[in-house]
C-alpha cells in the first residue's frame, strides 16, 4: 500500500478533541478505584462500575482514521440520515442521527471554506426531535 497521510496514521486509536474534560476525570477515577479494590474488596465495587464507564466513554469518544478517495464525497458523520431537505437560499440540509455507538466526531465531507458560522442558543435535548 502507498504511503499516505491517512496510512501513516494507522495502529493507533485517536480520541477525539474536546474529550479530555470528560475522559479525565473518569478514567482516572476508574485507574483510582482499581488501586484500591487490589488492596480492598468494597473498593472493588467502586472499580467495576467506574471502570466500565470509562471504557464506554473512550468507546464513544474515538475518533478512527477514515479512508477517502480521490474525488469522493465523505460522510460528514457515521448513523443512519433521517432527512434530506433543500432551503430556500438553495442550500441542502442533511439530518444524521447518531446513535451512542456511532463514532461522535463530525468531519468535512468536501474541501471548502467556511464563509458564515450562526450560533442559534438552545438547551440540550433528545437528537431525534
Amino acid at each position: 500500500m502507498p504511503d499516505s497521510p491517512t496510512s501513516a496514521n494507522r495502529g493507533g486509536v485517536r480520541i477525539a478533541r474536546g474529550a479530555s474534560p470528560w475522559l479525565l476525570p473518569t478514567v482516572a477515577t476508574a485507574a483510582l478505584s482499581l488501586v484500591r479494590a487490589r488492596k480492598s474488596g468494597r473498593w472493588a465495587a467502586v472499580a467495576v462500575p467506574t471502570t466500565a464507564l470509562a471504557a464506554g466513554m473512550l468507546w464513544f469518544f474515538r475518533d478512527p482514521e477514515r479512508e477517502i478517495a480521490e474525488g469522493r464525497v465523505i460522510s460528514p458523520a457515521d448513523g443512519v440520515v433521517q432527512s434530506i431537505m433543500p432551503w430556500k437560499d438553495g442550500r441542502t440540509r442533511v439530518a444524521i442521527f447518531m446513535s451512542p455507538l456511532n463514532v461522535h466526531v463530525n468531519r468535512a465531507p468536501l474541501a471548502g471554506t467556511v464563509t458564515s458560522v450562526e450560533h442559534i442558543p438552545g438547551g440540550f435535548v433528545p437528537a431525534f426531535n
